[in-house]
């Protein structure tokens, strides 16, 4: 719970800059933001990845296939 009190604040803190309208104080508060929603962003990737099924050998699966990368044209 207090992540999401922690990244309301944040929220709340980059709206208030957007509307200062000021570039540094809205980097700052960007840079902030992004900061607290990291460990949040970690969990819900380590979470997706848990569901896949087979996740770890899928990323090299496609280097054997036989993939012919070519240009085409639409004719109507």
């Amino acid at each position: 719970m207090k992540r999401r009190q922690t990244l309301k604040k944040k929220i709340k803190e980059a709206k208030d800059a957007l509307e200062k309208d000021e570039l540094e104080i809205m980097k700052t508060a960007l840079e902030a933001l992004q900061e607290a929603f990291q460990p949040i962003a970690q969990k819900m990737y380590a979470e997706a990845q848990a569901e896949q099924p087979g996740a770890e050998g899928a990323a090299g699966a496609g280097a054997a296939d036989d993939v012919v990368d070519a240009d085409y044209e639409v004719v109507d």
